[in-house]
């Protein structure tokens, strides 16, 4: 039964495995845009606050959670499944497993499809397509694009309230509802031809120079061409469904190759690929106007900004940048030999996790500073808007988005196999299958589940559930409910299940006062934690 299942063949293996699996889109455009916000943005002093609270609650929080999830694997030597029923026969905690099973096996049905997108990105570097923005854009997109910023800046508001529309410029709800009417009512066409020809006149007027005006709508260029590129892409299906697949495709031939000769084989080439592309962009970015600026800005604490939303933030970004409560760190540890230090493995991976983000965060203040641009929007779409505008300001900028989007793919990747990993372990031991077969039918299955999350965008774009696409709403119970659900029962079970013995055997390198220290985190500070995190994600405040 356990023989397609393999193992390590070094601790390195399971070190840079993990640390893939935890490495993903979120480290490289997610976090950098939560701390270019809540440092301020362009204007703010800086950043080291929410970088400080986000370091604390890796290590406070994460940590812990990480050690007890591939304590949980190692000790089951199965699946998450059938670990936590090995553990704790005859009870439910079983489901505990088959829930992250379920959350791994949802996450990549959607994320596989982001994951493509960089295979369309990889490309679109190569021919340098977004080069031709002066030939592809008009002055009336141009002036389009000065009227919607302006209409929800206080010029906007201020306009409307003049025309008798608002009352009160401070209510936005008030300002974005008259909008509305002004753009869709024709009665109002008079009005909102108006209104453009007195923003655009207010954005000339900013400039005191013709070449300094030229200037300015060749950066507007640049901004609108990647935006109307990547739309244009998303409204193609064949591209969506046949990039999804792709990335599938490559994904199972990896875990088809087994633990160590393909998840193994292909992270020790990936991870050290991913890290020395990333550290090239790091360079570059150093020779910048604009890189010390980024440094003092990612680790200078300006804490008149921390807030309790802060904390929720860095909190819930931490938990998710670790890929804890999904199964996959459960089924890379299931793997692992019984003289491994859980503990100095899983603090590697956090290590290379956390190095990664703030190395992303740097790379894009630094050029952002440089050349005077601002970060819209925590999406991911994001990595396809607004980075092209970046490389287009750099010279050697065509070489830098193939490095970039190749650094995104690879990070991607290793994301998707250890989720795959997770699906093709249940079934190999669940269901006694091959790994080849497991694999070939786990992915066809999460392929199927997929296809609609890769139509969301433009066949299924108007077919909504609870206000939700399919591939929002599968992205929005996978991460607001599924994952933090699955960190908690973590916690519970390591925390109050096994026993002092038990964990002592899986931890045996720990000290008696850093034992004590690390199951109190695990009982008491984690589970609230997540709790305030989930109801904090179920309620607005925050999301995943």
């Amino acid at each position: 039964m356990k023989q397609d299942r393999g193992a390590w063949r070094s601790k390195l293996g399971f070190i840079l495995a993990a640390a893939g699996s935890a490495v993903g889109l979120g480290n490289l455009w997610k976090f950098p845009y939560l701390t270019y916000k809540f440092g301020g943005g362009e204007h703010g002093h800086g950043a080291g606050g929410f970088v400080i609270i986000y370091l604390m609650a890796v290590l406070l929080l994460g940590l812990p959670v990480m050690i007890a999830e591939v304590m949980i694997g190692r000790r089951g030597r199965l699946n998450p499944v059938g670990s936590f029923r090995a553990l704790r026969p005859g009870t439910a905690w079983k489901y505990a497993g088959l829930l992250g099973v379920i959350t791994g096996f949802l996450i990549l049905s959607y994320y596989a499809v982001v994951a493509g997108w960089t295979i369309e990105y990889i490309a679109k570097s190569v021919t340098w397509e977004y080069a031709d923005y002066d030939a592809h854009v008009s002055d009336q997109a141009v002036r389009d694009r000065v009227f919607s910023e302006l209409s929800v800046a206080p010029a906007g508001a201020l306009f409307l309230k003049e025309h008798g529309l608002i009352r009160d410029t401070a209510d936005a709800s008030a300002v974005q509802a008259a909008w509305a009417r002004v753009k869709t009512d024709k009665k109002y066409a008079n009005l909102l031809k108006q209104a453009k020809k007195e923003f655009f006149l207010a954005f000339k007027t900013r400039f005191r120079t013709q070449r300094a005006l030229k200037h300015a709508i060749i950066e507007k260029k640049m901004e609108i061409y990647p935006a109307s590129l990547f739309e244009r892409f998303l409204k193609n299906p064949v591209k969506q469904v046949g990039y999804f697949f792709l990335f599938m495709l490559l994904t199972m031939l990896v875990v088809i190759g087994g633990v160590s000769g393909g998840i193994e084989r292909w992270n020790k080439v990936l991870m050290p690929l991913l890290l020395l592309m990333l550290f090239t962009l790091v360079g570059r970015v150093f020779t910048l106007d604009g890189g010390v600026r980024a440094m003092r800005f990612l680790f200078y604490p300006d804490f008149s900004r921390v807030t309790f939303n802060t904390v929720l933030w860095a909190v819930g970004q931490a938990f998710f940048s670790l890929s804890l409560g999904m199964g996959a760190l459960l089924t890379y540890g299931s793997y692992l030999p019984k003289d491994a230090k859980i503990s100095k493995a899983s603090l590697a991976i956090v290590s290379l996790d956390t190095l990664v983000a703030l190395a992303a965060a740097f790379v894009i203040f630094g050029s952002i500073f440089t050349f005077g641009l601002t970060m819209h929007g925590s999406g991911i779409g994001n990595l396809f808007t607004a980075v092209p505008g970046i490389f287009l300001h750099m010279p050697g900028g065509r070489f830098l988005s193939i490095l970039f989007y190749s650094l995104v793919a690879f990070a991607a990747l290793t994301s998707t196999v250890s989720l795959m990993e997770v699906a093709a372990a249940y079934l190999i031991d669940e269901h006694d299958m091959s790994r080849k077969r497991a694999v070939l039918i786990a992915g066809a299955a999460i392929f199927l589940l997929g296809v609609p999350s890769a139509l969301s965008f433009n066949l299924l774009a108007n077919a909504r559930i609870f206000h939700l696409t399919f591939f929002g709403l599968v992205d929005f119970f996978s991460a607001n409910i599924a994952l933090p659900l699955g960190g908690i029962l973590i916690a519970i079970f390591v925390g109050w299940v096994l026993t002092a013995r038990e964990k002592h055997e899986e931890v045996f390198e720990f000290p008696v006062w850093l034992y004590s220290v690390w199951d109190f985190l695990v009982r008491f500070v984690a589970p609230a934690a997540i709790l305030v995190l989930l109801f904090a994600l179920l309620t607005g405040r925050v999301s995943g």
